[in-house]
């Protein structure tokens, strides 16, 4: 909701095609439900018929999927609008145009085969391991919960 409410891919697509009809559609139960691993379920699918066919009918060629959750949700997302409509993860996108810019920039480290990740939340650690492992495909390292009051 806050993403279409911002105009970011309105502001993006006039700065790079200008005149370029841009719709954006609110999905607020697809975070939800790609949250309780309910990709595979009934209800996802219906409540993506519900969200995405109305643009169906309107005949757009690509859907931007503009949530981290989204991608979960990818194959049933591609079912629902068919095969004449083109998925952009927008996470794919924002990691390819940071390898493109950060080099440049003299802001990335290079390459590391063991990368060491540390992951801090303000809430519960156990949830946050849970969807995390289900977004990288495998167990996270401990989670730390980050203290962010000043004695």
């Amino acid at each position: 909701v806050g993403t279409v409410r911002s105009a970011a891919y309105e502001r993006a697509a006039a700065r790079l095609a200008p005149g370029l009809p841009v719709i954006s559609r609110a999905c607020p139960l697809f975070v939800p439900l790609a949250e309780e691993n309910m990709a595979d379920h009934a209800a996802t699918e219906l409540i993506a018929r519900d969200y995405l066919l109305p643009l169906v009918r309107k005949g757009i060629r690509a859907l931007v999927l503009g949530c981290t959750h989204y991608p979960l949700l990818m194959t049933v997302i591609a079912r629902v609008v068919g095969p004449g409509v083109k998925l952009v993860d927008s996470a794919h996108a924002v990691a390819n145009e940071l390898a493109r810019v950060l080099p440049a920039a003299g802001e990335l480290a290079g390459s590391d085969a063991n990368p060491r990740h540390r992951f801090y939340v303000t809430d519960t650690a156990t949830r946050f391991s849970e969807i995390g492992s289900r977004f990288l495909g495998t167990a996270l390292p401990a989670v730390e919960l980050a203290d962010f009051i000043k004695e």
